[in-house]
C-alpha cells in the first residue's frame, strides 16, 4: 500500500471518528442540558407542550425538558405557583382571576383563541338549536369558567337562569348524554369527538364561543413566572422559542402534531387527527383588546373580583 493512499486512510478514519465523537457529545448535551418541568394535564388544549417535546424543540433551545402530568388543572397551576413546574399552559377564565386576586404572578408566552368548546347533542335528539335549550339540563365540566361561558351563549336567546347546569368530569359528560341525564353538553376538543365518533352526539354549534359571544376568543396559553422572566429572563426567552418553533410545525404540518397528541393521551388517533382544536398564537399575535375584551366581560360576570389590564400579562411588555 503507498504512503499516499494510507495517509488518506487515516486521514478518513480520523474524520470519521472525529464526526461520531461529536454526535456523541451532541446526544451527551442533549440528556444533560438545563432540566425543565413542564405541567399538562392530558388533552389536546396541550398541544404546544407535546410538540415542543416530541420535536426535540426544547433540546435545541438547551433544555432537558420533563413533561409532568396532572390529574386536573387545579393541581397543576398549584404546583406552578410554588415553582414546582418552570411552565405550564392554563386558560384565561383560570388565570384572569389569579391576576385579579394575586397580581403579577405569570406572564404569558403564547397564546390561543377558543376553537374547541361546542354544544353537542344525542344523536337522536329534537333539540336543533340553541334557544330550544330552555329549561333543559346541560351537562359540562366542573369549573366556574364553563359555567359563565354556557351562560354568556345561551343570554342572547333566554334567560340562562332558565336551564340547569351540571357539573361532571371530562370522562363522564358523554356518558351522562348517552343515558339521558342531561341534554347537551358544552365540552371540549378530544372529548367532544369521542362521543361524535362513538355514535353517541352530533353538533349543535360547533364554535360557540366564536360565533356567538367574541370572536377571536382568547383561551389562554402558556405562561412562566413573573420571577423566571425576572430572574433568568434568557430562559424565559429559550422556553418562548421553543414554544414559538412548536406552533410553527402544528402550522406547517397539522396531521403529524395532532398525532403527537396520542404519545401524551390515551385516544383514538381518528379522534386525535379530528377533534376541533384551538388556534395556537405566538405571543405577538395575540389580540389584546380582544382579550381585554374577553376580560372585561369575565370581570361584569362576577367571575373576578376585580378588573384587570390584559396587556401586562404578556411576555416582553
Amino acid at each position: 500500500m503507498s504512503k499516499k493512499i494510507t495517509i488518506a486512510i487515516l486521514i478518513v478514519t480520523a474524520l470519521v471518528a472525529g464526526i461520531f465523537l461529536l454526535q456523541k457529545d451532541q446526544k451527551r448535551e442533549s440528556q444533560t442540558g438545563e432540566k425543565i418541568k413542564v405541567g399538562v394535564v392530558p388533552s389536546a388544549y396541550y398541544l404546544p407542550i407535546f410538540v415542543a417535546k416530541e420535536k426535540g424543540f426544547f433540546e435545541q433551545n438547551g433544555f432537558n425538558a420533563e413533561v409532568v402530568i396532572f390529574n386536573n388543572n387545579s393541581d397543576m397551576l398549584n404546583a406552578f405557583l410554588r415553582g414546582d413546574v418552570d411552565t405550564t399552559a392554563q386558560s384565561g377564565g383560570s388565570l384572569f382571576p389569579l391576576e385579579a386576586t394575586s397580581p403579577g404572578k405569570f406572564k404569558f408566552i403564547y397564546g390561543q383563541n377558543n376553537l374547541s368548546y361546542s354544544f353537542v347533542v344525542r344523536n337522536d335528539s329534537s333539540i336543533k338549536s340553541l334557544n330550544d335549550l330552555k329549561g333543559k339540563r346541560i351537562g359540562t365540566w366542573p369549573s366556574p369558567t364553563a359555567r359563565v361561558f354556557v351562560k354568556l351563549v345561551l343570554k342572547k336567546y333566554f334567560d340562562p337562569r332558565e336551564v340547569e347546569i351540571v357539573p361532571l368530569d371530562f370522562k363522564l359528560l358523554n356518558q351522562a348524554l348517552e343515558q339521558k341525564q342531561v341534554d347537551a353538553v358544552f365540552n371540549t376538543d378530544i372529548f367532544t369527538e369521542t362521543g361524535i365518533q362513538n355514535g353517541i352526539s352530533k353538533y349543535l354549534v360547533k364554535y360557540p364561543m366564536r360565533d356567538e359571544v367574541i370572536n377571536p376568543t382568547f383561551n389562554g396559553g402558556g405562561i412562566v413566572s413573573s420571577e423566571l422572566i425576572k430572574s433568568n429572563p434568557q430562559k424565559a426567552e429559550r422556553i418562548k422559542k421553543s414554544f414559538e418553533q412548536a406552533i410553527e410545525y402544528i402550522r406547517q404540518n397539522p396531521e403529524e402534531a395532532r398525532k403527537i397528541i396520542l404519545k401524551f393521551v390515551s385516544v383514538d388517533e381518528k379522534i386525535a387527527l379530528t377533534a376541533p382544536l384551538d388556534d395556537y398564537l405566538k405571543v405577538n399575535e395575540i389580540n389584546i383588546d380582544k382579550a381585554q375584551e374577553l376580560a372585561d366581560i369575565l370581570y361584569g360576570e362576577k367571575l373576578m373580583d376585580k378588573a384587570i389590564k390584559f396587556s401586562d400579562l404578556i411576555y416582553g411588555r
